[in-house]
């Protein structure tokens, strides 16, 4: 075979295979060598550790920097630092052969609950045709104002109680009382009370229930404040016999009434007045009235006296508290207004105060004075019942 230009063909091809070897050997030679590839593993070990004051408290606001881990002698690198609690120091405890009986059963009850709602929840969602078509909206979404705030009050209070839990958990500067107060009642209750107000374009003189109240709610009120006392004394009593609270935390809990770090002043001011004014705006005012048209009143003065109870989330506190937040909330039923409970929000927690300090004790008491005080009482509570919604 001859290419025009007479060359033989076969000639042609072998000198551009030639060309093409010598190129490719050219170019292989500039390339530097590979490199070898060893491979290896890493083994992350999970350490758990528990860091327990004298008291056997554990010790909150631990960082990496507090920790040094060591292995034959040699530091150790810390990957990850993680805080454990709740369920998760529970379970820890099991296995370590230190259970608390009654925080698991506590913690059971409420993760069940807890699941049983969602999973009820969920049914109900898949249910409803706007989640297929996105454009279809509900007419309280599309309305918003009070209609919307019925449906999401509950939602902003479950963000509420998550953030105050989460915050005294593990922000070591909130431990001070002083600091916890100013942080749950100013920066959660009333902030995010006045935020709904705004966002909800409610009428602040509903929420509050502005109007003229009649002397006699206001002298029942006051009757009310010491027989109330020894009620939740002999309430706290009962429940002693079915949860037993240990003689350390109680008094722990009296120190709490009337911390010794703050002067008699800022102790009523920080544990009664402020209390009293955030906590009323937020649970009878806002919550009670984003309740109003979803259950009977009965219902609703459980509900809420629960929801309050569950916001002072120490065990042993959550009854006798719960049991203040159904009586507040009659009182808000009966006058239609959140200042005759306000009143006796504060007055009953000064009350606390000045016994405290005072070293006067209503617990051992006999159960005919604990009768006498529930009489009085039910007879303070009948006369605001009888004059509150007279104007």
């Amino acid at each position: 075979m001859w290419s025009n230009a007479g060359i033989p063909m076969r000639w042609l091809i072998a000198f551009g295979a030639v060309v093409g070897a010598a190129v490719t050997i050219a170019f292989a030679a500039q390339q530097p060598p590979a490199q070898p590839t060893f491979r290896t593993d890493v083994d992350v070990v999970q350490v758990d550790v528990s860091v327990l004051d004298k008291d056997r408290k554990p010790i909150r606001g631990l960082t990496t920097a507090d920790f040094t881990i060591l292995e034959d002698g040699r530091p150790r690198s810390i990957v990850a630092f993680v805080p454990l609690a709740n369920v998760s120091v529970a379970a820890r405890e099991v296995l370590t052969g230190r259970p608390d009986p009654l925080m698991i059963v506590v913690t059971a009850i409420v993760t069940s609950l807890t699941a049983v709602a969602l999973v009820r929840y969920s049914a109900r969602l898949l249910t409803r045709e706007d989640i297929v078509v996105s454009s279809q909206q509900e007419q309280s979404v599309l309305e918003g104002g009070e209609k919307l705030f019925q449906r999401r009050v509950l939602r902003w209070f479950t963000v509420m109680w998550a953030v105050t839990f989460a915050a005294a958990a593990n922000i070591p500067q909130l431990q001070t009382p002083r600091a916890q107060i100013l942080f749950n009642e100013v920066a959660i209750f009333l902030v995010c009370s006045l935020l709904m107000v705004r966002k909800y374009r409610l009428n602040l003189r509903d929420v509050l229930g502005i109007h003229r109240q009649r002397w006699q709610v206001w002298a029942a009120v006051l009757m009310a404040v010491p027989a109330a006392q020894v009620v939740a004394v002999a309430f706290f009593r009962v429940m002693n016999t079915i949860i037993p609270t240990p003689t350390e935390l109680l008094r722990e809990l009296g120190r709490q009434v009337a911390p010794a770090s703050l002067p008699m002043w800022q102790t009523y001011v920080f544990m009664a007045i402020l209390p009293a004014i955030c906590e009323e705006f937020a649970f009878r005012g806002l919550l009670l009235q984003g309740l109003r048209n979803r259950f009977h009143p009965v219902v609703r003065c459980l509900f809420v006296g629960a929801v309050f109870g569950v916001f002072h989330y120490t065990l042993f506190r959550i009854a006798p508290t719960a049991l203040l937040g159904v009586i507040l909330t009659a009182i808000a039923l009966m006058t239609g207004s959140i200042f005759p409970g306000l009143v006796f929000h504060a007055a009953n927690n000064s009350f606390a105060i000045w016994m405290e300090t005072a070293g006067i004790s209503v617990a051992r008491l006999g159960w005919s004075t604990y009768v006498a005080a529930f009489g009085v009482f039910i007879l303070a509570m009948n006369t605001i019942h009888r004059y509150g919604k007279q104007r």
